[in-house]
């Protein structure tokens, strides 16, 4: 569909009109350009007036057609962000495809409310190699381990890591930190105190990923993730959330991220207790402040 809505802009771009994007779609979606030369993405339905806040990348507009109709307008301000533009097209265009025309633009104005943070958060500064391998491995703990488990709206919920808390995962008086590794790594780093230390049991999970190319069956990268983990998620309100943790990790759409490709290999989890090596708060002088270690993964 990303592809589609490319192909669209590109057709449109000599005479700056629009054009449906299929004739299928129940809704009636424009893809094109406006009068002020933005890529936009354009709803024309029957509605009352309403409001809807802009970003710096996004401007919403409404306005009332000739025949009385309302015209729902999001248009892009910054062609540098085309993919995350056409990205969003096809979240809200694919979604809407059993909306009801009478709720459609309410459909659409919650669609939008969840990929806003995105849009007003985002920067061409992409993500370190570190920081993608990372990132994959807790939505693959969160799609392999918690969703079968506690199900996506839990599992989004207890994915704290991106809010600067100690712990990637807080749920049911338990905690989960992640570690993404490859399989010559020998052991993990502890970057902080807080990480393993808890009153509480907790588990150190430990994703192996091997790097790969796009001809292997097995292979994903950090956008198709992603849109696994969403496939699982029915509810708005979930999805915003979603968004949020992934933007306030500096993510946002790109096709940079589809271009680095990891296998799965394994996880192992090991539960962290008393019996486990790890350095606590309680053990140490008050006057240190900040500890930083390495646990051997074959000593575990």
């Amino acid at each position: 569909m990303v592809s589609i809505i490319k192909q669209i802009i590109e057709n449109e771009k000599e005479s700056k009109t629009y054009r449906r994007i299929n004739s299928s779609h129940p809704l009636s979606i424009y893809i094109g350009y406006n009068n002020k030369e933005y890529q936009s993405m354009v709803l024309t339905e029957n509605s009352a007036d309403i409001t809807v806040v802009s970003t710096r990348l996004i401007e919403v507009n409404t306005y009332r057609r000739t025949d009385g109709k309302l015209a729902l307008e999001f248009a892009l301000t910054d062609n540098q962000f085309s993919t995350m533009f056409y990205k969003f097209c096809e979240d809200v265009i694919i979604s809407s495809q059993k909306v009801p025309k009478d709720k459609s633009v309410h459909f659409f104005i919650n669609r939008w409310d969840a990929w806003r943070l995105m849009f007003q958060n985002a920067n061409k500064d992409f993500l370190s190699d570190k920081a993608i391998e990372g990132l994959i491995g807790e939505l693959l703990f969160i799609e392999k381990s918690l969703i079968p488990k506690y199900g996506i709206h839990r599992s989004i919920g207890a994915w704290e890591g991106p809010l600067g808390k100690p712990k990637d995962f807080v749920i049911d008086h338990t905690w989960f930190e992640v570690k993404t590794t490859t399989a010559a790594s020998k052991s993990v780093i502890i970057s902080s105190l807080e990480q393993l230390d808890s009153n509480c049991d907790g588990f150190l999970e430990v994703l192996n990923l091997e790097r790969t190319n796009r001809e292997n069956h097995y292979a994903i990268n950090l956008n198709l993730q992603i849109e696994r983990i969403k496939k699982n998620i029915t509810n708005v309100d979930d999805l915003r959330e979603f968004i949020r943790k992934l933007s306030l990790l500096g993510y946002c759409y790109d096709e940079h991220y589809s271009k680095q490709y990891f296998e799965f290999k394994l996880l192992k989890e090991f539960v962290v207790g008393d019996e486990f090596p790890r350095i606590r708060r309680k053990d140490i002088p008050k006057e240190i402040l900040k500890v930083q270690y390495e646990v051997s993964l074959a000593d575990l």
